[in-house]
């Protein structure tokens, strides 16, 4: 995980080091030189946490006056203590048609049509983590300075995070059987385990016996051969 942050330097021209050209044709580059703090007569207290490849350049302004050039650039901070994780939720069906019959006779009527409530995940998807445990939500496109937790006191509650709080209200309508069948079959893998949510639907794993998909999501080793 790296942190970004704003980093400008004020240097007199007078202590400029040797061949600052050189410094000035990466510059112009937008990157640094391996001597651009030494040449600067800066010393970065970041070390290497903060590689000087990932430092990006944004302004250099000389001040006649003062005689002095002040340097701004993006600095990028290594985090090993913070992993960025996001979620891949599933959505939860319910059929209203299906309460006053069984599931057998209910497919039996080879309905077009089924009325279908749906609760879809609406909560916090991406979020830094440090080693210890601190959470902070992340906007997955633009991970931040201010999405890093820096210290324990800019942690969220984990309540905000918990399950009764990730799904909104159930919303139902009609829905075409085909249509059910590509977005009521809910598949995904993580490594070597397959996650699945197939309520309504049946269930056969390798040569085992055809079984009614359960109400939850269920894992399974995703070598078998799975039949929906």
């Amino acid at each position: 995980m790296n942190q970004a942050t704003v980093v400008t330097i004020v240097t007199k021209y007078e202590q400029l080091g040797k061949n600052p050209s050189d410094i000035a044709i990466d510059w112009h580059q937008r990157k640094l030189h391996p001597n651009f703090f030494a040449t600067l007569g800066f010393k970065d207290e970041c070390g290497a946490s903060c590689p000087i490849d990932l430092y990006k350049p944004l302004a250099c302004n000389y001040n006649a006056q003062k005689q002095d050039i002040e340097t701004t650039m993006i600095k990028q901070v290594v985090r090993a203590d913070v992993d960025i994780i996001s979620a891949d939720p599933f959505a939860y069906y319910e059929m209203k048609d299906i309460r006053n019959t069984t599931e057998d006779s209910f497919w039996e009527k080879s309905l077009r049509n089924f009325h279908v409530c749906t609760s879809k995940n609406q909560g916090v998807k991406t979020l830094s983590i440090t080693k210890t445990g601190c959470l902070k939500t992340v906007d997955p496109n633009k991970p931040s300075q201010t999405h890093v937790p820096i210290l324990m006191k800019d942690c969220l509650p984990s309540f905000k995070f918990a399950n009764r709080n990730a799904y909104g209200p159930w919303t139902c309508g009609l829905v075409q059987a085909g249509d059910f069948d590509a977005t009521g079959v809910q598949l995904k893998v993580d490594g070597e385990q397959l996650h699945e949510h197939c309520r309504y639907h049946y269930l056969q794993i390798d040569q085992e016996k055809q079984r009614p998909c359960p109400d939850r999501v269920t894992t399974v080793t995703a070598k078998p051969n799975v039949t929906i």
